[in-house]
C-alpha cells in the first residue's frame, strides 16, 4: 500500500480553518471564560500547530532528500527555530 498524497500548503490552511471555525462555533455555546470554552480554544491552536509542524517535516523531508541527505548548519538552525530537530529525524526518514 502507498503513502498518501502529502497535502500542500493550501490544503493544510484550509483544513486548519475548517477545523478550527467548528471547534469556535461549538465554544460559542459556552461563556466565553468557562473550562470548556477554554478546552476548545486550547484544542484549536494546538491542531493548528500541529498541522503546520507536519507542513514542516513534509518540507524538510522533500529538502533533504534533494540534497542527498545533507543539510548545512544555517538550514538546520532555521529548522530548529520552526520546532524541527534535524537530528531526531534522520531515523524517521
Amino acid at each position: 500500500m502507498s503513502d498518501p498524497p502529502k497535502s500542500t500548503s493550501f490544503e493544510i490552511e484550509a483544513e486548519i480553518h475548517r477545523v478550527c471555525s467548528l471547534l469556535g462555533k461549538i465554544a460559542e455555546q459556552y461563556p466565553n471564560d468557562s473550562p470548556e470554552s477554554l478546552a476548545l480554544r486550547d484544542a484549536a491552536f494546538a491542531f493548528q500547530q500541529l498541522q503546520w509542524h507536519k507542513g514542516l517535516l513534509n518540507s524538510y523531508r522533500k529538502l533533504k532528500a534533494g540534497l542527498n541527505g545533507e543539510l548545512d548548519e544555517d538550514l538546520k538552525n532555521k529548522l530548529i527555530e520552526y520546532g524541527i530537530d534535524p537530528d531526531e529525524l534522520v531515523e524517521e526518514i
